[in-house]
């Protein structure tokens, strides 16, 4: 449980601890460390992988947001689907010779080599040489096989998803572990991160070091709470040196990013065209099952993720609240990225199995009635209810929109139920005007924010 009594242990959403050599800390949230430009690691050890996932809008999983990036494009491809059809290409030809497979017929067939000229469809040799084929096909493409031993040495022997550079695409394709269609390979270790920066909260807030010495620093990564609190007293309030290493501020063993479709009901400017429409079908409830089944069973061991489901709008699911449901009963933590458009009454269900709700404002299509209508609640449901409860406001605020922003956070503030801490002894939530960034160079922020807006952004 979390530390409730501790003065030094933050309650609000200042939860990355960045450590500098001599182990003293200091702490910011993801969009501080954004605004501020702390957030490159490339060079850097990162958890991604072997304690986060990302799912992506197509059902490829990837070892982090990060790695799909890429491939976020207008043609929307599954790219483990793309892999698997260039693996198999590679399989048939281990198995069968490079066309026309002449050594194959023969040394597997009466009539040998080579075919007759005319009818050499309906011939001996080419209905064996189909029928492997088709057998050997339906194997590669079982279960079975996709996980098994056969396969992961054909991927060492390939050295891994970098065969795929065939296509010319390996920078593409570094991180992609499977989909949830075919199955996805578990990882083991931690991986090196290849890009200058890391925008998405979900991996900024993922375990990193700058290397193996830094490794002494990671002390709630290592030991969980008893970790966060022998070690409250090496905070210091500015980092005046390199950081070494990041991690949260409370423990996260397991998490797993899913942005569940690009389906959305709103369509905001600087939301990127690739990752929202209105035209996305729903993946169908057995698949996300199997899905969850085989990360909390084999990636997890069984132990608790951190379910954080983003889009689009994931509540437009026709099944959301279902997954949910299926999520508690494995004794699961969930998240959800919202836009919070939905009615009361949808709240009123959804909030019973959900641990933090993240409620993202955007202002070119929110009502702000029904928004902090829906906030309240939430909160209400956290006065009742101890289960680890938060609630994250986003206020997205564009050059321009910074003083709505604002007020839009102080009426949130003078709820009264706001004021009031949960069930769980702690404050609700906590409430961040987030900067934009460009929708063409991810990692920066636009640049027509104000001095004055911008000093905003970086000092709340």
């Amino acid at each position: 449980m979390p530390i409730l009594s501790d003065p030094s242990v933050p309650l609000d959403n200042k939860q990355l601890r960045f450590y500098r050599e001599d182990g003293k800390y200091t702490r910011l949230s993801v969009e501080e460390a954004i605004a501020q430009g702390v957030n490159e690691w490339k060079g850097w050890h990162c958890s991604a992988g072997s304690r986060g996932l990302y799912i992506d809008y197509d059902g490829n999983v990837w070892v982090g947001n990060c790695a799909s990036a890429g491939r976020n494009d207008k043609n929307h491809t599954r790219v483990w689907d793309e892999w698997i059809d260039l693996a198999w290409e590679a399989r048939r030809e281990e198995l069968f010779g490079p066309f026309p497979h002449a050594e194959w017929y023969i040394e597997n067939t009466e009539g040998g080599y080579p075919l007759p000229v005319t009818g050499w469809e309906y011939c001996e040799q080419h209905i064996k040489l189909q029928a492997a084929i088709k057998e050997e096909q339906d194997i590669f493409f079982s279960q079975e096989y996709l996980m098994g031993p056969l396969y992961r040495r054909f991927l060492i022997e390939n050295e891994g998803w970098r065969w795929f550079s065939k296509k010319d695409d390996v920078d593409t394709t570094w991180g992609l572990l499977g989909s949830i269609f075919h199955g996805w390979q578990v990882p083991a270790t931690w991986v090196k991160c290849p890009y200058k920066h890391c925008g998405c909260g979900a991996d900024v807030i993922v375990s990193k070091i700058k290397d193996k010495n830094a490794l002494q620093h990671m002390h709630v990564t290592n030991n969980g709470y008893e970790g966060q609190f022998h070690t409250n007293d090496r905070y210091i309030e500015l980092l005046d040196d390199t950081p070494v290493a990041v991690e949260m501020n409370f423990p996260i063993d397991y998490q797993i990013l899913w942005d569940i479709s690009r389906n959305c009901n709103f369509n905001c400017t600087y939301c990127w065209p690739a990752v929202h429409n209105n035209t996305d079908k729903h993946y169908d409830y057995a698949d996300i099952k199997k899905t969850i089944d085989r990360a909390v069973d084999d990636w997890a061991d069984g132990d608790v993720i951190r379910w954080n489901f983003g889009g689009g709008e994931p509540t437009l699911h026709p099944k959301f609240v279902d997954i949910l449901k299926y999520l508690k009963n494995r004794d699961q933590w969930t998240m959800v990225t919202t836009n919070g458009s939905r009615t009361p009454r949808y709240w009123e269900e959804a909030r019973k199995y959900l641990n933090t709700v993240n409620f993202s404002c955007h202002f070119e299509n929110v009502n702000i009635d029904n928004f902090i209508k829906n906030i309240e609640i939430v909160a209400q449901w956290h006065d009742s209810h101890d289960d680890d409860h938060w609630i994250e406001v986003k206020l997205m605020t564009p050059p321009g929109v910074v003083e709505l922003g604002l007020e839009t956070k102080r009426r949130i503030e003078d709820l009264a139920i706001w004021k009031t801490p949960g069930a769980n002894g702690r404050q609700k939530g906590a409430i961040m005007l987030v900067p934009i960034r460009d929708i063409d160079v991810a990692h920066e922020l636009v640049d027509n924010y104000t001095e004055e807006e911008m000093q905003i952004l970086q000092d709340q």
